[in-house]
């Protein structure tokens, strides 16, 4: 079975392009998530992970007690509501909050999955209360944006054969990839026909162009099929 990282990128690049519905289930076997794809957008993920579960982010954010937690999750159980809709119950969060809230909440756990090794299974889309929405590409792109050891990115992008530096004709948008500001221009570059290694020598901003670049390796705008083995490599040590 291949490594969840490198299928995984795989899997949601397929689900964007196909505009398809799917429960995706990493299992490292200490570990499950489980991310939930409609139409090719992300619109929620499971985890069995403690410090992934609502109140310890609301308690890790500041915007809620630690002593209310279990109080709130016997109340929910009571009521028969989310831990969330309790906390809104009780006057602790408002429902702007609350969607704020869940919708960091289930970034936070693709960006993990993103990252993980294991097992991954593809089944039909559960019945889910979304979180969030927002289209497949985008959502590994603010991964990679966001948690990407530069040093996995360089070696990543070393990676590459000569031949296979360039943006495939067939890439995503702009608007896909949510790029604004030094990534669309870098974006654009790329789109012109130039290589990676001509945009990194003459980007303003080194990081940017090399986290972006990075992520369209690893969505195979970039290098394709070829650097597989290589964005597993990359996953494995982020």
């Amino acid at each position: 079975m291949a490594a969840a990282n490198a299928a995984l990128l795989r899997t949601l690049n397929d689900l964007w392009r196909s505009r398809a519905d799917a429960s995706i289930t990493i299992d490292s076997g200490r570990v499950h998530r489980t991310l939930h794809i409609h139409n090719g957008h992300f619109i929620g993920a499971e985890s069995d992970v403690l410090t992934e579960r609502l109140g310890v982010l609301l308690v890790a954010e500041g915007k809620l007690d630690v002593a209310l937690v279990d109080p709130l999750v016997q109340a929910a159980r009571t009521a028969g509501r989310f831990f969330g809709e309790q906390v809104v119950a009780d006057g602790l969060l408002d429902e702007t909050e609350l969607n704020s809230a869940l919708e960091r909440q289930a970034h936070t756990r693709f960006d993990r999955s993103v990252q993980m090794s294991g097992k991954i299974e593809v089944r039909p889309l559960q019945r889910v209360r979304p979180q969030v929405r927002r289209a497949l590409p985008a959502a590994v792109v603010a991964s990679f944006r966001g948690r990407l050891p530069i040093e996995a990115a360089t070696r990543l992008i070393a990676s590459l054969p000569p031949s296979q530096t360039r943006l495939r004709p067939d890439a995503f948008t702009p608007e896909e990839l949510e790029l604004a500001g030094p990534e669309l221009r870098y974006w654009r570059q790329l789109a012109s026909g130039q290589d990676a290694a001509a945009v990194l020598d003459r980007a303003q901003d080194y990081e940017t162009a090399l986290r972006l670049i990075a992520a369209l390796v690893g969505l195979g705008a970039i290098g394709g099929r070829m650097a597989e083995d290589e964005i597993a490599q990359f996953l494995r040590s982020a």
